[in-house]
C-alpha cells in the first residue's frame, strides 16, 4: 500500500508538471485505489505474526536433533501471534499517576509461545515450556504548552521450564551439582515410580527491556545441560555403546 502511494504521488507530481489536468486524473486514481486497498491492508496487517519463535527453535532443533538418533522426533507447539491479545491478557491496573504522568494503566499478559519434547537416544525424555509474562504501561501527561502525550512501554520476563525425565537403569541422582546458576529459579530432584525413573525440573527467568527482544536459544540448551550435571551415569558401558 505504501509503495503505491509513492509511485501515484511521483506519477502525480510529473502529470501536473505535463499537464495539470492529467495529473488531477492521476491523484483522484491514486485515491481512490488508496481508499479501496484499505481494508485489505488492515486485513493482511493483522495475519502479521511474530518470528522470535522460528528463530528460537532454528537455533535449538539442529542441536536436539543430533541425540535425538535416526527414529527420534521433536514434538513442537508454536504460537506466532504474540504476546497483545485480549485473549492472553491476564489483568489491568487501576489508572494511577507518578512524577508528571497523570494517568498511567499497566495490562499484564502471558504468552507461552513455545512447548515441545523430544526423547533422547539414551532414553531420557526432555520436555519444555518457554512463557512470556508481559507488562505494558500506557502512561499519558500533559506538555507545559498544554498538549497530551500518550506513550506505552513494555518489559518482559520468560520463564523456560525444563523438565527431563531419566531411566534409573542408567543414571542416578548425583550427590552435588556444579556452581550456583543466578538465573536459575526453580531447582527440583526427585524420584518417581518404583525404581523406574529420576526427574529433573529446572526453571531459568530471564528479564528482557523491551517485549521484543527475542530468547537466546542458549538458556533452554543449558537447562538440559545443567539437568545432567544432577544425575551420575550407572552404566557407562551402555551409555558408550
Amino acid at each position: 500500500m505504501l509503495g503505491v502511494g509513492i509511485v501515484g504521488f511521483i506519477l502525480m507530481i510529473v502529470g501536473f508538471a505535463i499537464y495539470p489536468i492529467a495529473g488531477a486524473a492521476i491523484a483522484a486514481v491514486v485515491i481512490v485505489t488508496l481508499v479501496a486497498l484499505y481494508p485489505s491492508y488492515r486485513f493482511t496487517k493483522k495475519l502479521d505474526v511474530n518470528r522470535t519463535p522460528l528463530e528460537f527453535i532454528a537455533g535449538v532443533a539442529p542441536i536436539l536433533r543430533e541425540d535425538t538418533g535416526d527414529d527420534g522426533a521433536l514434538h513442537l507447539r508454536l504460537d506466532m501471534r504474540g504476546p497483545i491479545m485480549s485473549e492472553k491478557e491476564t489483568g489491568k491496573s487501576q489508572p494511577y499517576s507518578r512524577g508528571r504522568y497523570y494517568r498511567i494503566i499497566d495490562t499484564y499478559y502471558m504468552d507461552p509461545w513455545c512447548a515441545g519434547g523430544a526423547a533422547f537416544v539414551d532414553g531420557t525424555k526432555v520436555q519444555w515450556i518457554a512463557t512470556d509474562y508481559v507488562r505494558s504501561q500506557r502512561k499519558t501527561k500533559r506538555n507545559p504548552r498544554g498538549k497530551i502525550k500518550t506513550k506505552t512501554k513494555r518489559k518482559k520476563r520468560t520463564n523456560v521450564d525444563v523438565t527431563v525425565t531419566f531411566p534409573d537403569k542408567l543414571y542416578d541422582k548425583a550427590e552435588g551439582t556444579s556452581g550456583p546458576d543466578r538465573q536459575l529459579r526453580k531447582d527440583k530432584i526427585k524420584d518417581e515410580g518404583p525404581a523406574s525413573k529420576t526427574v529433573v525440573r529446572l526453571r531459568r527467568t530471564i528479564k528482557s527491556p523491551t517485549d521484543t527482544t527475542p530468547l537466546d536459544p542458549r538458556h533452554l540448551i543449558d537447562l538440559i545441560a545443567a539437568s545432567y550435571e544432577r544425575v551420575k551415569p550407572v552404566r557407562r558401558k551402555k551409555l558408550v555403546g
